[in-house]
């Protein structure tokens, strides 16, 4: 296994919750009726979804700053 491999997999893995709470935020029958999706954002979960996301980035930016080679670019 690689680190790109490793990276990879974590990206799968961290991706996830941010995903979920993407699709929560959204008020389903809104998008369903009308199709805007910024009429139907919510932000019920903003705080949760904020702290995910800034962890997400947060995380990631260490990891490519400690093992550069999980990465193809330079």
């Amino acid at each position: 296994v690689t680190d790109r491999d490793r990276h990879d997999i974590f990206n799968v893995v961290a991706l996830l919750p941010l995903v979920f709470l993407t699709l929560a935020n959204f008020d389903w029958e809104v998008v369903w009726a009308s199709a805007d999706a910024e009429a139907a954002w919510t932000d019920e979960y903003f705080w949760q979804y904020w702290v995910a996301t800034l962890t997400y980035f947060s995380v990631d930016a260490v990891w490519l700053w400690k093992v550069p080679t999980c990465v193809k670019s330079p």
